[in-house]
């Protein structure tokens, strides 16, 4: 004969086991944001532009995680002193004579590129981890 379990019971068990289930989801999840933004990271330095190396080396990671709404964040940013020449970099600017050429110093886009491509990579990561 089937043993009885009072409700109570077994709305404790459906609870202990989310709870397990969504620590173990955030722990992959952080894990995987970790992740995908050392790659960025590694990329950027990697394919960044080089003049004297000071740009390519000012690259630095941070993961933060908020509190209260548990969202985790990767960032990764130029750190260094030449952080002011990505936006120059990355988009082109006009020439330092410009008022006697009209020419433009073309982009070297490389900021953008990598960031989509560790978006994709985290989404990809989420789906597996989600659907295991």
């Amino acid at each position: 004969m089937a043993e009885k379990i009072p409700i109570d019971g077994v709305v404790a068990e459906l609870m202990e086991s989310i709870e397990k289930y969504a620590e173990n989801v955030s722990k992959q999840i952080n894990e995987a944001v970790n992740a995908c933004t050392n790659n960025m990271h590694d990329e950027l330095v990697r394919i960044s532009p080089r003049k004297t190396g000071d740009y390519a080396g000012g690259w630095v990671n941070k993961v933060s995680k908020k509190n209260a709404s548990g969202r985790v964040y990767g960032t990764v940013y130029q750190g260094g002193k030449d952080h002011s020449l990505t936006w120059l970099l990355e988009s082109g600017h006009k020439a330092r004579n410009w008022e006697m050429n009209r020419r433009m110093v073309r982009a070297i886009p490389h900021i953008i590129p990598t960031q989509n491509d560790a978006r994709q990579e985290l989404d990809e990561k989420i789906k597996e981890i989600l659907e295991k």
